[in-house]
């Protein structure tokens, strides 16, 4: 027989360790979302430059996209529909890339139609992630490879390899520090509205507009080696904030400029230690700022991940065996700064100027 006495003291210490984790920082929503933007890029990077395979670009690009937006952990089945996006984009690229690539006057009719296409679904409710993917997959890989069939057949798989592996590596950042379960916040969503929209129809327009000129000039001029800043416009006109009058505008041009003068600060410090372990470590270190700027509460806080994407488009397209070209990477970012104006002035002029509706 054996007795057993407990011994209960209340309102002591003893009676909170139990509880330690009411205390951890897992349990704290900004510091695992901050460490995960950082930890998540990291390892992407690690991965992009230690093995730079074309278009690897793509996945640090779409990581930070990722682990930029303040949602809950993603499921299985997000991951796989994520994946589902990569392929249809995919086809969508490469049915670009085969059929009317050979005929520019085509392509650029074909652009026009597709771009006013997704930016209609996207204002009708679509998939934001579905609509990136689709953008970067007509823009991307039909343009680099206007040399063969060949040549662009090979770089469209390599965007959907380089996609797809952001996917995983954004499963694998939220699997290491999930979103602690008290601190889940649904996403607010009005869902896709079905059937014709003309508010949605109007802003679709007014954004194929404003971007489909820059399209033209990157095709025209054969910019392929500035090609990703055609991207980043096109994502950025999706932006709700630029048709919130122009103070909001303004403060996302100054988002991308602070993303510009990030890249170069950082370019700056790497060439002086051009290192992989020395890159690694600089790159945990700006991904914890940008995480910073991004999940904390402060005015700039809704433009932060717009500079995120800024900074990593221009490094991903600066760093490569020639370090010294510090001007390349000057040049990128007035390219993306006067980019980011002209799509922010256009849609200015075309708010100003686009016929009022009849009263009835």
């Amino acid at each position: 027989m054996s007795t057993r006495i407990e011994v209960k003291l209340p309102n002591t210490v003893l009676d909170k360790k139990p509880d330690v984790t009411q205390s951890s920082w897992r349990n704290d929503r900004l510091q695992v979302r901050i460490l995960r933007f950082a930890l998540g890029l990291t390892l992407a990077v690690a991965i992009v430059f230690g093995f730079e395979w074309p278009l690897s670009f793509v996945t640090l690009v779409f990581t930070a996209l990722f682990l930029s937006l303040p949602t809950p952990s993603p499921t299985v089945h997000i991951l796989l529909r994520l994946i589902a996006y990569v392929i249809i984009a995919f086809s969508l690229g490469l049915l670009f890339t085969v059929f009317f690539i050979p005929y520019p006057f085509i392509y650029l009719i074909m652009l026009g139609l597709v771009l006013f296409h997704l930016y209609y679904f996207l204002h009708r409710g679509g998939p934001v992630l579905f609509v990136i993917l689709c953008l970067v997959s007509v823009l991307l890989p039909p343009i680099i490879g206007m040399q063969s069939d060949a040549y662009a057949i090979g770089f469209s798989l390599y965007f959907a390899i380089s996609a797809i592996l952001a996917v995983i590596i954004y499963g694998i950042s939220h699997a290491v520090l999930p979103e602690p379960e008290n601190k889940i916040q649904p996403v607010s969503s009005t869902g896709f509205q079905p059937g014709y929209s003309k508010e949605a129809a109007i802003t679709a327009l007014k954004a194929t507009v404003a971007v489909f000129p820059v399209a033209v000039f990157f095709i025209v001029f054969n910019l392929k080696g500035e090609i990703l800043l055609l991207v980043y416009s096109a994502i950025f006109v999706m932006s709700a904030e630029l048709a919130k009058g122009s103070a909001a505008a303004f403060k996302s041009l100054k988002a991308t400029l602070l993303g510009g003068l990030a890249a170069i600060a950082f370019f700056t410090l790497l060439v002086l230690v051009p290192q992989y372990h020395f890159l690694i470590l600089l790159m945990f270190l700006a991904c914890m700022l940008f995480g910073i700027g991004i999940f904390t509460e402060h005015a700039y806080a809704k433009y932060m991940g717009s500079a995120a994407i800024a900074f990593f488009i221009l490094i991903s397209s600066s760093i490569s065996a020639e370090t010294s070209a510090f001007h390349k990477l000057f040049i990128r970012v007035l390219l993306l700064f006067g980019a980011t104006a002209y799509v922010i002035l256009s849609l200015a002029i075309l708010e100003r100027f686009w016929p009022a509706e009849k009263q009835n």
